[in-house]
């Protein structure tokens, strides 16, 4: 409530004619807040422009997001991390197992991942994020699908999660958080990694993405019937 006083606040005053400074790795909010944006890199200024082509800039310009080829996760990418448990690994797969960074429109795929335990972790949640262009989670799915804590052993955890969603053309990222299951305190959470793209084609001609503009994030399982 706090928070949401505050950017009311910021809008309010920004409406005024005044200039408001919001300094954030909020993704989402910068982009609801701001006009423009400056990107700074230790300390020096590399961009300033529109907010949405800052944001991505911000996002293609971090190396690590997307030239995991290994699969491997660069122990600098968590946004917190209390040393308890690591991510270490997470791929993108096609419906036959085969690595992907591209994928057409209307194709299935899966997300392949690690964590390393260093020790027990009882009463946790284990969730996975796909990431769009802005950094907002647009999708979200959880070990659990009731919801419920989990119990992982000391040591390489791994797993497999298939997406039965499918994505709109664009491009997106995978994230990944672990954390405790009644405080919601982080043990390990990765914003943005694994960068992909999905193709306005698809492998069937007929299932092709037909519009130069893209509407949303997924194709809806919807049934569509004429009454009149």
């Amino acid at each position: 409530e706090f928070q949401k006083k505050c950017l009311g606040k910021m809008k309010s005053v920004r409406g005024e004619g005044r200039t408001v400074l919001f300094v954030s790795h909020n993704m989402p909010s910068v982009r609801s807040l701001c006009d423009n944006s400056i990107l700074l890199e230790k300390g020096c200024l590399t961009g300033y422009g529109p907010t949405n082509e800052i944001i991505a800039k911000y996002f293609s310009g971090d190396q690590a997001r997307s030239d995991n080829e290994d699969g491997s996760i660069p122990e600098n990418m968590s946004l917190h991390n209390t040393g308890e448990g690591r991510f270490t690994f997470v791929k993108l797969k096609d419906k036959e197992g085969v690595y992907k960074k591209e994928l057409y429109f209307k194709e299935n795929f899966s997300v392949q991942f690690k964590f390393k335990a260093e020790k027990e972790l009882n009463d946790v949640s284990l969730s996975v994020f796909i990431v769009n262009s802005y950094g907002e989670n647009i999708l979200m799915s959880n070990e659990s699908s009731k919801y419920k804590p989990q119990n992982y052993p000391t040591g390489e955890n791994e797993f497999e999660v298939e997406v039965n969603e499918f994505l709109m053309p664009g491009n997106y990222s995978i994230g990944l958080a672990l954390s405790y299951y009644h405080t919601g305190s982080s043990i390990d959470h990765i914003e943005s990694i694994c960068e992909f793209k999905v193709f306005k084609e698809a492998k069937a001609k007929d299932f092709e993405y037909p519009w130069a503009t893209v509407h949303g994030y997924t194709v809806p399982h919807t049934n569509w019937k004429k009454i009149k």
